[in-house]
């Protein structure tokens, strides 16, 4: 399975570090979201792809920190 394109594609792909950033974003994001009296229509299922996509990203990260740690523990080794 491949990661979907980004609107703004750059040409290169995203590092753990980018990743990372995007996160804290989409968390600043959600918990404005969450705090405002605006009615949004269909509200739930926004919120739910909203996580969808911040568990996606998140799982990325886990997996390359991961990687990055075996990497280490070889090149140490």
């Amino acid at each position: 399975m491949t990661a979907p394109a980004p609107i703004y594609a750059n040409g290169s792909a995203l590092e753990t570090e980018d990743k990372a950033a995007q996160l804290r974003k989409l968390a600043l994001i959600g918990m404005a979201a969450t705090n405002t009296n605006m009615n949004l229509l269909h509200m739930n299922e926004a919120l739910q792809g909203f996580f969808e996509v911040m568990h996606r990203l998140a799982g990325e990260v886990e997996e390359e920190v991961e990687e990055m740690r075996r990497v280490a523990r070889r090149a140490a080794a």
